[in-house]
């Protein structure tokens, strides 16, 4: 299997990462940056800041070691800490339950598991049907996620 490289660099609006099978991610905060990386299979290895010398807006020192950290931490059977308004799906089945702004990749999983037959998949956005495809979980009518994220990403 192929590792997935990202480049990652600051933006305007927060964190933009490349990656080599070209797809682009955008997050506002580096813990989302480094889920949405993990889930598209980025590892703290293969994740990359760029050099400032070559006139690239580069994270800063404290930024770098926050995004390997968490992406250290997703590798951690599921540790890894899921903002839940990142995916507003998740945030409805789960507010059925907790009052927790986030949650393990663990209870997401669950979570998506007991409910996810209730959404409608048109209603899920193409970033969260991704991370639901990550999961390894089937939309309610037994399409995986990943089918209906990659059909959405041709329209």
């Amino acid at each position: 299997m192929n590792k997935i490289e990202a480049r990652v660099s600051l933006t305007n609006s927060g964190f933009v990462a490349e990656l080599s099978d070209e797809q682009r991610i955008e997050r506002s905060d580096i813990r989302g940056l480094a889920a949405a990386l993990h889930a598209a299979g980025v590892t703290a290895e293969t994740a990359h800041c760029g050099d400032w010398r070559n006139g690239e807006h580069v994270l800063g020192a404290g930024q770098q070691i926050a995004l390997k950290a968490e992406l250290r931490a997703a590798t951690d059977v599921g540790s890894a800490m899921i903002k839940l308004a990142d995916y507003p799906a998740l945030e409805r089945l789960a507010a059925r339950r907790t009052d927790a702004l986030r949650l393990d990749v663990r209870a997401c999983k669950f979570i998506y598991r007991d409910g996810l037959a209730s959404i409608d998949p048109v209603l899920i956005q193409a970033h969260e049907l991704e991370f639901i495809a990550s999961l390894g979980l089937q939309l309610g009518d037994g399409t995986t996620a990943c089918t209906v994220a990659l059909s959405l990403r041709k329209l």
